[in-house]
């Protein structure tokens, strides 16, 4: 259900707006405020970091509004270079690569089974999970 009601709630927002739109996470557990996969959540995910919980819980009340909040570089571009990494290997398989909004992809997995499967033949099930081009 939480899948479905933040897909109803960005469909169609370009990036920044999805980000500073204020809808949680689908996988973010509303009573704990805590990653529900978190020890299996998405590389993106993993790249997300703070040095200061005062500056996470300020961008979290008005986001994107104020100063950026603080992270190890190195950790952020390593992050990055795996995910190229990630995608080259895939191009070089002739796997479709894209950017897919995160909700609708879990959606169109749950509701068929056999998509990853289709998606290592060379089908493309998750094309209406893409995000739009910047």
């Amino acid at each position: 259900q939480r899948l479905k009601s933040v897909r109803t709630a960005t469909a169609g927002l370009p990036r920044f707006e999805r980000a500073v739109a204020g809808v949680d996470c689908p996988l973010l557990d509303p009573d704990t405020r805590m990653c529900s996969v978190y020890a299996a959540r998405p590389l993106t995910c993993r790249g997300m970091h703070s040095l200061s919980r005062e500056a996470c819980e300020a961008d979290d009340a008005a986001p994107g509004k104020g100063d950026p909040i603080p992270q190890y570089e190195s950790h952020k571009g390593i992050t990055r270079s795996i995910a190229i990494g990630q995608q080259l290997a895939l191009m070089e398989r002739g796997w479709p690569v894209a950017e897919l909004e995160l909700g609708t992809a879990l959606i169109l997995a749950l509701d068929d089974p056999s998509s990853f499967e289709r998606w290592l033949a060379g089908e493309n099930p998750f094309e209406t999970a893409e995000m739009p081009p910047e």
